[in-house]
C-alpha cells in the first residue's frame, strides 16, 4: 500500500511538472500542447528554428529564430551583455518580451511552431481586434515560446512568467507579448530588464516603456492595445 501511494504521488507531480495552468490572454502551452522543453539548467540558445513561410520583419526578413532562456529571440546564437546593448542595434534581429538573466533549474521554458488552425484564427482575431485596418488579415504562421515562472539568477524564490508569439500571412507579421507575474527585474550583478523589438539595421527598433530601470516590471500592467499585460506590434 506505501508503495501505491508513492507511485500516485509520484505520477501527480510528474503532471504537476508539465500541466500549466491556463492563463489569462496567454495562448494555451504547456506538453499536453505538445510543446518542446529547454533542458533544466540550460544557460544560452536552443535553434535555429526555420520559417516555412517568409516572415517580414521591418525592411528585412526574419529567416529563422533561436530561443534564449533568458528572455529573447534572436537570429543568431551570440550572447547579449544586457545594459552594454541598448536598442537600436545593428547586424542582430531580436524580439525581446523580458530580457534578463534567469536560472532556468527552477521554470520551464516551452516552445512551438503553432500548426492547429483554431489557433491560428485565435491569434488572427487578436491582431484584427488590435490593429482594425488589418482586417483581412489571417495567420497562415505562429510560433510561441513561453517562460513559465522562470528563476532568478540571484533568487530562486523569485520567478517570471511572460510569453512571447510571433506570427505572419507572409506579407504581414506581428508579434505578441503576454505576461504573467514579473516577480524580478534584475540580475545578480545588477542589470535591469529590458524589452522591445530590434531591426538590426542600427537604425530601426521598438522599446518597451522603463526599459533598463526597475520599472519595467510595471510591463505586467500596462498594454498598448488595453488589455493589461498584453502588446501587439506589427
Amino acid at each position: 500500500m506505501k508503495n501505491l501511494f508513492g507511485l500516485i504521488s509520484l505520477f501527480l507531480n510528474f503532471n504537476f511538472l508539465y500541466s500549466e495552468p491556463l492563463l489569462p490572454n496567454f495562448v494555451p502551452y504547456g506538453k499536453e500542447y505538445n510543446d518542446e522543453v529547454i533542458s533544466k539548467g540550460l544557460y544560452g540558445y536552443v535553434g535555429p528554428f526555420s520559417f516555412p513561410i517568409k516572415f517580414p520583419f521591418f525592411n528585412n526578413s526574419l529567416v529563422s529564430i533561436n530561443i534564449n532562456t533568458n528572455g529573447y529571440i534572436s537570429n543568431d546564437k551570440i550572447g547579449f551583455n544586457f545594459n552594454q546593448n541598448i536598442f537600436p542595434r545593428k547586424n542582430r534581429q531580436h524580439i525581446v518580451p523580458f530580457m534578463v538573466k534567469t536560472n532556468t533549474n527552477y521554470g520551464f521554458v516551452y516552445y512551438r511552431e503553432v500548426n492547429d488552425r483554431n489557433l491560428l484564427n485565435s491569434i488572427t482575431n487578436e491582431i484584427k481586434n488590435a490593429y482594425p485596418e488589418y482586417s483581412y488579415y489571417s495567420a497562415a504562421f505562429a510560433f510561441v515560446t513561453t517562460w513559465h515562472q522562470i528563476g532568478s539568477s540571484f533568487n530562486s524564490n523569485l520567478r517570471n512568467t511572460f510569453q512571447c508569439i510571433i506570427t505572419t500571412n507572409g506579407k504581414y507579421s506581428f508579434v505578441i507579448f503576454n505576461y504573467d507575474k514579473l516577480q524580478y527585474f534584475t540580475s545578480s550583478s545588477g542589470e535591469y530588464a529590458q524589452a522591445g523589438i530590434n531591426a538590426g539595421d542600427g537604425i530601426l527598433a521598438y522599446v518597451l516603456e522603463n526599459s533598463f530601470k526597475k520599472d519595467i516590471i510595471l510591463v505586467a500592467n500596462k498594454s498598448n492595445v488595453n488589455i493589461p499585460g498584453k502588446y501587439i506590434f506589427k
